[in-house]
């Protein structure tokens, strides 16, 4: 299970994936937040947990953690995933690519890669700075040095809301601009 940051919206069911020992992926940086995950937890966002699955809360850190660092190649079920170092909404926020794309997606749009950006890049947007871990500084330097230099062709798929594409990104996103300025 590949993790693009610790935070709990995206590594919560991790655990029950992961029992039968199948490896989560995560950045050294982030591997803190599995310790307790809970407690460096929104409580609003815990409650909406518990509502949303109709139980308390409960938390175990999955057995087999892996730490991935950037420039690390990972070759999962007959892929080759690159990992990428985006610092900026975490500490340990990565961004994991693909030279290839989803069946059925090049009938619908021009790309021929995929990036899967966690909440480093969005439609319209980029992942929040101002929780634990976040640093606006780091998000703008992984924006220039990491998301920019993506090409136009580029499917990305954020860790919230809908898919989008580099082309449009670099066209449309504020952040974006702001960041190339």
């Amino acid at each position: 299970v590949l993790l693009t940051h610790g935070h709990v919206d995206h590594v919560y069911s991790v655990t029950p994936v992961c029992g039968a020992d199948t490896a989560a992926y995560i950045h050294p940086d982030d591997r803190y937040r599995l310790h307790d995950l809970l407690s460096q937890s929104n409580p609003g966002l815990v409650a909406m947990l518990e509502q949303q699955f109709g139980t308390a809360a409960t938390w175990t850190e999955p057995t087999n953690v892996v730490e991935i660092v950037d420039g690390t190649r990972l070759t999962l079920a007959g892929m080759e995933v690159d990992v990428i170092h985006a610092p900026g909404h975490t500490e340990g926020s990565v961004m994991f690519g693909l030279d290839r794309v989803p069946d059925g997606i090049r009938d619908q749009v021009d790309v021929d890669r995929t990036m899967v950006t966690g909440d480093v890049l969005f439609a319209g947007s980029i992942g929040r700075t101002d929780l634990p871990g976040g640093d606006a500084a780091a998000m703008q330097r992984s924006l220039r040095e990491k998301v920019l230099p993506l090409p136009d062709t580029t499917l990305v798929l954020p860790g919230h809301y809908q898919a989008t594409t580099m082309a449009h990104e670099r066209a449309t996103n504020p952040y974006l601009r702001e960041s190339s300025a």
